[in-house]
């Protein structure tokens, strides 16, 4: 969702594995670290296990996307750009 309102992408990473603090308290990451679209959309999304996410965004890609919208253009339109 926050890839969608604010239009951009969003890549989402978090560890895997186990982690006891000083407290003695575990800690359990799960990952699925992933990629989203500024329409909202999964581009790419890893798994549980170790693994590496490689992903091509284009400055073409971004324009595009601004484009759709047109939240910018709204906002200069408003006086709030």
């Amino acid at each position: 969702m926050r890839a969608f309102t604010n239009n951009c992408f969003i890549l989402r990473a978090n560890r895997i594995g186990e982690y006891k603090d000083e407290l003695g308290l575990v800690w359990k990451f799960y990952g699925e670290s992933l990629l989203a679209t500024p329409d909202g959309k999964i581009a790419t999304m890893l798994g549980e296990g170790e693994e590496l996410l490689v992903e091509s965004v284009t400055k073409t890609q971004i324009k595009e996307a601004r484009k759709e919208w047109g939240f910018r253009s709204q906002l200069k339109r408003r006086g709030m750009l």
